[in-house]
């Protein structure tokens, strides 16, 4: 039947029915598979449930790519992110009325925050919804929201968002870059300049980037010159 969901997606909207009410209790709004909690103006906790997209085939010669990850589907991850509207804007996104995971500034999926192995976990939409939310929702309404309210206000995550990229995080190279913006639009100058400084001395920049950093400075009033 043209349009007819499969189980799986079927499995993920029961899992989700059941992990609702508790996000909504939370001030989440939801859409579609994305809830966004806004804790300052412009600042909004973002949690995405991802489900791998694509089965492998069954007949035919061609191979399925590597990069398609084909044994993801009939899985779901959990993606947090931490959105920050200056930061954005600084890279010329459009603007969304309902914030979605890739366009935040921190993110981090659920997986890497469990235990000492630290490594992206998938789990399992074969199993009945209830069994699946008493995983993943005790796993999601703490280590998860640890995560989240950890960075809840420009204020945490100037503290410490340099800190956790650089130990628990990602490892995003930009990270002292979306630091200094949210510095720059505080006032503070003086720290922008010292971030932006440190990003410069990275030995992985080339001619290309080094350009972009100069014209975000001059568009932030941040003065670069040794």
């Amino acid at each position: 039947m043209p349009g007819a969901k499969s189980p799986f997606v079927i499995r993920m909207d029961e899992v989700q029915k059941i992990i609702d009410p508790s996000l909504k209790e939370l001030g989440f709004k939801q859409s579609q598979r994305t809830y966004n909690r806004q804790t300052e103006p412009g600042l909004v906790q973002v949690i995405n449930f991802q489900m791998g997209r694509f089965e492998p085939p069954s007949t035919g010669p061609s191979p399925v790519p590597p990069w398609l990850k084909s044994d993801m589907y009939g899985k779901f991850t959990v993606n947090l992110g931490v959105f920050v509207q200056e930061v954005v804007k600084t890279l010329g996104l459009k603007p969304e009325n309902f914030i979605s995971e890739p366009s935040c500034m921190i993110r981090r999926r659920l997986g890497f925050l469990i235990g000492p192995e630290r490594k992206d976990v998938w789990w399992n939409l074969d199993a009945p919804a209830e069994n699946i939310t008493q995983e993943i929702k005790p796993l999601l309404l703490s280590i998860g929201f640890d995560f989240l309210n950890r960075f809840a206000s420009r204020s945490a995550i100037i503290s410490d968002y340099l800190k956790f990229n650089k130990i628990n995080g990602s490892g995003s190279p930009r990270a002292r870059l979306d630091v200094g913006i949210i510095l720059a639009t505080r006032g503070d100058m003086l720290g922008a300049e010292n971030l932006f400084r440190e990003h410069l001395t990275s030995p992985q920049n080339n001619a290309a980037h080094l350009a972009y950093v100069k014209k975000l400075a001059d568009e932030l009033g941040i003065n670069i010159e040794a």
